[in-house]
């Protein structure tokens, strides 16, 4: 089965998905020259929905449009005929839609009444090794720097409130980490409680070995690849978005809330078996690709 993967929003984790599952990689501006009978697409997200790309979707065996982190926002901009308009062109030419839970996939159907399949996104890692907590309590935090964008990126990420949390709880350590490595922009780091890494973090079992919990506090969300690896490796993680297995707090969550489910995880002394459990099984890479193949092979 010849599976080619695209994006136009997210061709990094799109690459990034073809990659760890032995599948090829296709920039958007090239699907044309992958536009055969013989050849299926995963295309993640459906970013810029009034692109006019999405109308030259043809001639595929069979396509899949997984639902990415914006996609609500930027249908929910579109006027509703024209919404319904692109669905019923997108199913027209064989589109299956697919979401990557039980909840986003309630929530598309509650907002545009669209039917969608589950797949589960992989890690590229193996979490089956001892997974036990660290002797000294650490929470990590995934946080983008990029200069040319530093303010939005960061605002996006909760930098600031986060930040207010690391003064407050001085006796935690905080490990903050982006992919490219972590750049210190306003001099945060000078804190003793915040620990930052230069380099990408490259292995990530060995990392979440130091780490007990993970904290991600964004403007929105479907299934952060940062909780699914932090549960898959037995840690907790605290969460603005609603994900099985982790400690829920509200999308605008105070300082002194954060703090206080913080304290409340910092005084379990065991890991997150059942969500280890459960997230293992659902994210492999194995189970991405058989779940793939059955989409794909149940035809337009």
């Amino acid at each position: 089965m010849n599976i080619v993967f695209s994006s136009l929003g997210a061709p990094f984790f799109a690459e990034y998905i073809a990659r760890i599952t032995g599948k090829k990689f296709i920039r958007w501006q090239d699907v044309n020259s992958c536009r055969t009978s013989n050849n299926y697409l995963f295309l993640v997200g459906l970013y810029y929905p009034e692109n006019k790309f999405y109308k030259y979707l043809d001639n595929f065996k069979n396509i899949i449009i997984i639902f990415a982190g914006s996609d609500i926002l930027k249908l929910n901009k579109m006027k509703i005929k024209d919404r319904d308009r692109l669905f019923l062109m997108l199913k027209r030419k064989g589109v299956v839609f697919a979401t990557e839970s039980p909840e986003i996939q309630k929530r598309i159907k509650e907002i545009y009444n669209l039917d969608t399949k589950i797949i589960y996104l992989p890690s590229m890692y193996d979490f089956s090794n001892d997974c036990e907590l660290p002797s000294k309590f650490a929470i990590g935090c995934y946080m983008p720097c990029n200069v040319s964008k530093k303010k939005s990126k960061r605002y996006f990420y909760g930098f600031s409130k986060i930040l207010e949390v690391v003064k407050t709880m001085p006796h935690v350590d905080f490990h903050f980490y982006s992919n490219g490595g972590y750049v210190d922009i306003e001099g945060e780091t000078k804190l003793p409680n915040f620990i930052h890494y230069k380099n990408t973090i490259t292995d990530m079992p060995l990392f979440l070995k130091n780490i007990s919990c993970g904290l991600r506090i964004v403007e929105h969300d479907t299934y952060s690849m940062s909780a699914i690896e932090y549960i898959m490796a037995g840690r907790w993680f605290i969460n603005n978005y609603e994900m099985p297995y982790c400690e829920k707090i509200n999308h605008d969550a105070s300082v002194d809330e954060i703090v206080d489910v913080i304290e409340d995880v910092r005084n379990r002394n065991y890991i997150n078996i059942e969500g280890k459990k459960i997230y293992t099984l659902n994210h492999s890479v194995s189970n991405f690709n058989q779940r793939i193949k059955d989409i794909f092979k149940k035809g337009k």
